[in-house]
């Protein structure tokens, strides 16, 4: 491994952000992310179908919850302090 791509590696990594690398070659594109997040993906499944429109309204709320509580987990750990809560006042 190259240091340049060691680099991009553990600067993705601090910021846990996905890297997309484009093959010109083979016109295909391809994504590196941590494997727990490939892993979630591949077993996460979200099937909103057969769901009534309140139960559907209620997992919306609980997905906005969960990824607001991630929000705030990742900016605490990078020593950014709580986030906002603009978005709340705007649902």
């Amino acid at each position: 491994m190259t240091d340049e791509f060691k680099k991009i590696l553990d600067l993705i990594t601090k910021t846990k952000d996905k890297l997309v690398i484009y093959n010109t070659e083979s016109d295909s594109s391809f994504v590196i992310l941590p494997l727990a997040e490939y892993e979630e993906l591949l077993t996460t499944k979200s099937d909103v179908k057969g769901l009534t429109e309140e139960k559907l309204l209620a997992k919306i709320n609980q997905d906005v919850a969960l990824w607001r509580e991630d929000q705030k987990i990742k900016k605490d750990s990078q020593g950014l302090g709580e986030i906002t809560e603009d978005l709340e006042d705007n649902i």
